[in-house]
């Protein structure tokens, strides 16, 4: 309990300083920044609606789940050196299986954030040029063109997440097995000590 309301106080500080500095600092920009495509009204309010979000998560959860894996890998491995020395040479010898699992599932999942990110900045721009000028667009009654553009710019990142799904399946599928596969092993030696 105190890991993770520490951790989260931590993470929710951060990100609020981040927030705000980022903010601050967009605001101090010179008008010529906005004029580039790349800094549009709707791109800028996606990136604060995701970038920090993103970023506490990734504190707030993932570096406790590391920081007591850490731990409870070095006191697992010498108790059981201590207890059973043969017991944890096969235990130590599979670890690198169950690691190699981790990495492919952590692969999977790292690197698409930003690519999405990236993705759904158009959709996002649309959606607030559509709502900033709504009069216009309904008065040239061309909220159905605006639709179909928002709709366009999210088929090919909604393509590619399900695609993507059924690698993230399958990887996650082998990280979680090893653990299973570590005790059957671990279970079967116990048999013949």
């Amino acid at each position: 309990f105190s890991q993770t309301f520490f951790m989260g106080m931590a993470s929710e500080n951060m990100t609020s300083d981040m927030r705000y500095g980022l903010f601050r600092n967009i605001l101090s920009q010179h008008i010529g920044y906005f004029d580039n495509p790349l800094h549009a009204c709707g791109r800028i309010c996606t990136r604060l609606a995701t970038d920090v979000p993103n970023l506490r998560s990734a504190i707030d959860f993932r570096l406790t789940v590391v920081f007591t894996s850490i731990i409870s890998i070095i006191a697992g491995v010498s108790l059981a050196f201590y207890y059973g020395w043969q017991m944890a040479l096969l235990i130590v010898a599979i670890l690198p299986l169950f690691g190699f699992g981790q990495y492919l599932r952590g692969r999977r999942f790292s690197g698409k954030s930003s690519k999405s990110a990236k993705d759904f900045e158009e959709s996002g721009k649309i959606a607030i040029e559509a709502i900033e000028n709504v009069r216009t667009v309904q008065a040239l009654t061309r909220e159905q063109l605006f639709y179909e553009r928002f709709c366009e710019k999210l088929d090919k990142p909604h393509r590619e997440a399900r695609c993507e799904a059924i690698i993230q399946g399958l990887s996650y599928g082998f990280a979680c097995s090893m653990i299973f596969i570590m005790n059957t092993c671990a279970y079967r030696m116990a048999l013949f000590l």
